[in-house]
């Protein structure tokens, strides 16, 4: 489904009371999801960030941090896991989002 389409989909299924509850819940969500970043260490985080908001492959944060392909692996892994063992609690809400949002 190109973007479009999806935005199309989106469109079709807005009410005011809807989007005002996804955007409470999902402000919610992106706290803890902050909280659970924080809670790593700064190498980790660091890491973390440049893979997922940056983009960056693990070969590239390596070269940046000169550290080894592995390392960066590792962290990753990691780092992954302990933000997701920090957001079990709020797989509830984050999966009523998604069946609001798509399954209507």
């Amino acid at each position: 489904m190109n973007e479009v389409a999806l935005r199309e989909l989106e469109l079709s299924h807005y009410t005011p009371e809807c989007n005002i509850l996804n955007d409470l819940y999902f402000k919610d969500l992106s706290e803890k999801y902050q909280e659970a970043l924080d809670k790593l260490p700064r190498q980790c985080q660091n890491i973390f960030r440049m893979n997922r908001n940056e983009g960056m492959r693990s070969e590239e944060i390596a070269i940046a941090l000169n550290l080894s392909v592995r390392t960066v692996e590792n962290q990753l892994y990691r780092g992954l896991k302990q933000i997701k063992k920090s957001m079990q609690d709020y797989l509830p809400v984050l999966l009523l989002l998604l069946v609001k949002n798509f399954l209507k």
